[in-house]
């Protein structure tokens, strides 16, 4: 069956907003086709031709999302290809040794352009913000402009050192006050993917922007964050948002009045220094109040989505595995346990559990290969050879596509497809699984295939951030707690929904759990030492 003419998403839910996209897309296409001529070079990487001309690998996007790459990836197998849409193309890399020459030919390939270009859609920024952004997009221009003096901003500031020690600590904090408060004197049964989302919300939007954070002066500003992040995807487009989501976009509307009024009561002041800067630069650069707190926006989302998705992950893979679970408290205790208060109360040190913890990290960095399907895009700004081998046209997209490189058995060994908690054990970049058991380990995995944090000049900024958020709650969730589900047994893993591109795997369904405090842990108050015992 071709994929791009099927309706139905996975799970059953049908994509409305995506037929009436579809529809339009399709009279545009109708009323011009005389100029939708798509004449590829042969030195371009192998086309994979649509059923439906010119629109057919559209609607597989739009019906599909990332999983519409792994179906293509199935049946083609080309470590590069290309997808013939309207006049242009795009371009799916699926090998890493290829997505290694896409980073460094970073001359002609932007992320920075492709961001600019998509900020019309994701945050409507206005025309004289446009300017702003595509005025200077790249640091080796004569007078480079905001986008690469955020860029190097924000690489500065989340990097480990005083700035990111504070927020840390503020996050961290909070976690511990929700921790603390949990399952006190009885069992609680609760939904374990909306706890984390709420808690991860009040609690990084604290550390960032501060204790006048749109949160903390609109709770309800929560359910509109996570209902703009359900539809963001179909927003980006800007092709009637209000009609393809709707709900997206009246939440959006929310949270811009939320950030234009913190914005103009200079809240900012008392943020986190990463927000303050980011409020001085966009300013200084020309950006007004109104588009100031546009830009915060997609800010927050960018900081919270991610983390929130992975810890929910996380926590699910380590206790639905009891004996991996068992493992993990010991390695805990061992090395990053501290007690104090005669054992009243604990302190996890953030330090060790990094260093000295390489289950949980291994656990970690698997969690992030099984779920972190974040594509990292480049816009082709001149004719490019790759590897000498393949040309890439002008003024088209590149995707290397992660879902597909994670989960490719020749890259990661033949249980590519199974989670394995030791595959990243010792190892940042990953050991190939062998059958033959005497070379398990005999074989790194090329570092560029991991793709969480994408990679290049445009590795995530905030991956250290996100890395004590994560392992912080984790640890502490597998100390203080057991987990399981409402039956008393092991606590199930739900399924993924995988059609995303911009962001982890969301859960398919909810995932109803019971929670109590660990014997021996009914009276223990948990604490975080985020910088860790001095050398």
């Amino acid at each position: 069956m071709d994929p791009s003419t099927t309706a139905t998403l996975p799970g059953g839910r049908t994509a409305t907003g995506g037929i009436l996209l579809l529809a339009i897309v399709a009279v545009v296409v109708l009323a011009s086709r005389r100029f939708l001529q798509y004449y590829p070079d042969p030195r371009e990487p192998p086309v994979v031709p649509a059923r439906i001309p010119y629109v057919g690998h559209i609607i597989g996007l739009i019906r599909y999302g990332g999983q519409y790459f792994r179906m293509l990836d199935e049946r083609y197998k080309y470590p590069i290809y290309t997808l013939p849409m309207l006049n242009s193309r795009m371009y799916l890399v699926t090998s890493p040794v290829l997505a290694s020459n896409i980073q460094r030919a970073s001359k002609t390939l932007s992320f920075n352009k492709l961001v600019g270009y998509s900020l019309p859609g994701m945050i409507e920024y206005d025309e004289e913000a446009m300017k702003v952004c595509m005025n200077g997009t790249e640091k080796t221009d004569e007078n480079p402009g905001l986008i690469p003096a955020m860029h190097d901003m924000l690489y500065s500031v989340l990097a480990p050192g005083k700035h990111l020690d504070e927020i840390s600590e503020l996050v961290l904090k909070g976690h511990a006050g929700y921790l603390n408060g949990l399952a006190r004197g009885e069992s609680q049964t609760m939904d374990l993917y909306r706890w984390t989302r709420d808690m991860f919300s009040v609690c990084t939007a604290r550390a960032l922007y501060g204790p006048e954070n749109i949160f903390a002066m609109q709770p309800e500003l929560v359910e509109a964050f996570w209902d703009l992040d359900a539809g963001m995807t179909k927003l980006m487009p800007g092709i009637l948002p209000s009609l393809i989501a709707r709900k997206a976009y009246y939440a959006r509307k929310k949270l811009y009045a939320a950030f234009i009024e913190y914005i103009k009561q200079r809240s900012y002041l008392k943020a986190s220094q990463v927000i303050r800067n980011r409020v001085e630069i966009n300013a200084e650069h020309g950006l007004n109040t109104k588009m100031l707190g546009h830009g915060e926006v997609v800010f927050l989302w960018g900081s919270l989505v991610n983390a929130t998705q992975s810890s929910f992950w996380l926590i699910s893979n380590i206790f639905s595995r009891p004996e991996l679970l068992k493992e993990i408290r010991a390695e805990i205790e061992a090395h990053a346990m501290i007690t104090q208060q005669e054992g009243t109360v604990r302190v996890l040190d953030m330090k060790a559990l990094r260093n000295s913890c390489p289950l949980l990290v291994s656990v970690y960095r698997e969690t992030l290969r099984m779920t972190a399907n974040v594509n990292s895009s480049r816009l082709v700004t001149a004719d490019t050879m790759v590897a000498d081998q393949y040309l890439l046209r002008a003024n088209s997209v590149v995707q290397i596509v992660s879902g597909v490189i994670h989960s490719d058995p020749a890259v990661w060994g033949h249980d590519a497809a199974e989670f394995n908690p030791r595959r990243f054990y010792n190892s940042t970049a990953g050991n190939f699984t062998a059958k033959d058991e005497a070379k398990q380990g005999s074989k790194q995995v090329n570092p560029v295939a991991f793709r969480a944090f994408s990679g290049g000049s445009v590795l995530c900024p905030g991956r250290h951030f996100a890395q004590v958020e994560i392992l912080g709650l984790a640890a502490a969730m597998a100390m203080c707690f057991d987990v399981t589900a409402v039956d008393g047994g092991p606590m199930p893993v739900p399924g993924k929904d995988g059609t995303g591109m911009l962001a982890v795997d969301r859960p398919l369904e909810a995932i109803h759990v019971n929670i109590r405090r660990r014997t021996g842990w009914e009276d223990v108050t948990i604490a975080y030492d985020a910088h860790g015992p001095p050398a």
